[in-house]
């Protein structure tokens, strides 16, 4: 009889691409479920005001620990030596501990003038926080990269489960007591720090003598070697962190806790599939890119992701255009309708990250650091623009609009952009585009025609429901014929 683990493994895909990402995806998938599940418990323990002071503190940790370990983590899964690889994990947790010590010093000092500047005095007493969700945050991303290298992909998978639980959790467990805003901190941080422990000690038990064999001369030759990473990967990682957490810290400079509590919500769903998906993808194909572009296939593996990405992407970005605020009402309460509407301007630009996201890669495996960072600038200036100018006109929507829309234009050309530079001719990506597009539009016929007659939040619910499994069937079959892989 076969055993549990060969009845697992004989239903995932074929292909070491395929099955690695699967098993990412899976992994993620549970702890998205949880979220998912979890999520209109937490918007009625929890005030908008509350989701207001976490998305204000995850961006303040989520801009400093993307510059923790100075971006050399990025190149631990491209050198040919594990000796090499050492070295940069070695640099990589260094800078991570002298980062988040500086931050926690920042804090003393400042942190409590930067929340009340920043619109979320309520963030004043947790400030202490912040050095750890730095250390935790940049860790799990070091060890992450480690066990990319090794392509370890089951041991993420579970670490991304592993913290999921505790963070939800951690949440639901004081919402339930009125602990607030102090339970989704305290739960975000759990989260963080749940799994990293598990990536470090694969690295520390699988090579321990190549890490025992560092050195204060092979560390700082290794920086040196690799110093395009902090000199270009860098800032750019450092502009698309400001970029992606303006809107909670410029909307709660402009609007208070509660319209960024609104936005938080939005970007909390819309983050899902790029979470449970594009970033697993990306892993993947990261772990196989640099071979891809030695064996001169790299124009072919990058064609044909973007082939399964966009078939994804299509439907649920249509749909969620129309139904967003209605289902919003539904699952979290009428009084997060709202952030539904705020949805609605952000999908376009949510699906087109979808596409980009696992093609980011490509900056660094191409080498090409320097042309990441310039499109990092003109990303940042267009969404910081887009909120100033709402801001500055009192209005939250308008914000929210123009963020959303000028935010999604310049991802496309950023995405045109990484597959011209994989070798991808744009009218092989443009074939591949029309379909799935076409194929939305019909989906979303439902949604149309219970708006139209005016249903009730209810109808259009279950409309959008219907509409889902259609897409989702014409997924399905897509994958089982092989079609989603023809470039």
């Amino acid at each position: 009889m076969p055993t549990l683990r060969q009845r697992i493994a004989a239903l995932l895909p074929k292909g070491a691409f395929n099955r690695a990402a699967a098993m990412l995806v899976g992994g993620t998938a549970i702890g998205q479920v949880v979220t998912i599940v979890a999520s209109p418990l937490l918007t009625r323990l929890y005030a908008p005001g509350d989701f207001g002071t976490l998305a204000v503190y995850t961006s303040v940790i989520t801009i400093i620990g993307g510059q923790a370990s100075f971006s050399y983590h990025q190149a631990i899964p491209i050198p040919e030596t594990d000796g090499e690889a050492a070295n940069l994990l070695g640099v990589s947790m260094l800078t991570t501990v002298a980062t988040a010590l500086f931050s926690g010093v920042a804090m003393a000092l400042c942190g409590q003038w930067m929340a009340i500047r920043l619109g979320a005095p309520g963030l004043g007493p947790w400030l202490w926080m912040v050095p750890l969700g730095v250390f935790a945050l940049s860790a799990h991303e070091v060890a992450q990269q480690w066990a990319v290298r090794k392509k370890a992909f089951r041991v993420i998978a579970s670490t991304t489960v592993i913290r999921g639980f505790a963070q939800i959790g951690t949440q639901l467990g004081l919402g339930l007591v009125g602990v607030a805003p102090f339970g989704l901190l305290l739960g975000q941080l759990v989260g963080q720090w749940s799994g990293s422990g598990t990536l470090l000690r694969l690295a520390w038990k699988e090579d321990e003598a190549a890490i025992r064999a560092l050195t204060a001369r092979s560390l700082q030759d290794s920086a040196v070697r690799h110093q395009d990473f902090p000199r270009y990967s860098a800032p750019a990682v450092l502009l698309s962190a400001i970029g992606t957490e303006a809107p909670a810290l410029l909307l709660s400079f402009f609007f208070g806790n509660s319209v960024t509590g609104l936005y938080a919500l939005g970007m909390r769903v819309l983050s899902m599939p790029v979470s449970l998906v594009a970033r697993s993808a990306g892993q993947v194909f990261f772990a196989s890119a640099a071979e891809a572009l030695r064996a001169g296939r790299l124009a072919e593996e990058t064609a044909t992701l973007y082939g399964r990405m966009v078939r994804m992407a299509a439907p649920f970005t249509v749909l969620l255009v129309l139904a967003a605020p209605d289902l919003f009402a539904v699952v979290f309460g009428e009084k997060w309708r709202e952030a539904g509407v705020y949805t609605q301007w952000m999908v376009p630009w949510i699906g087109v990250v979808f596409l980009a996201y696992p093609l980011m890669a490509l900056v660094s495996v191409c080498d090409r650091q320097r042309s990441g960072m310039v499109w990092q600038v003109a990303l940042l200036v267009g969404r910081v623009s887009g909120l100033a100018i709402g801001g500055m006109n009192d209005n939250a929507r308008l914000a929210i609009a123009l963020f959303g829309l000028g935010s999604g234009s310049l991802w496309a050309a950023y995405t045109l952009w990484l597959l011209r530079l994989a070798g991808v001719r744009l009218g092989v990506a443009g074939r591949m585009s029309i379909r799935p597009v076409i194929e939305s539009v019909a989906f979303s016929l439902p949604i149309i025609a219970a708006k139209v007659l005016g249903a009730s939040s209810w109808v259009v619910l279950a409309a959008f429901s219907v509409s889902s499994a259609m897409a989702l069937a014409r997924l399905i079959q897509t994958e089982r014929s092989g079609q989603i892989y023809q470039k």
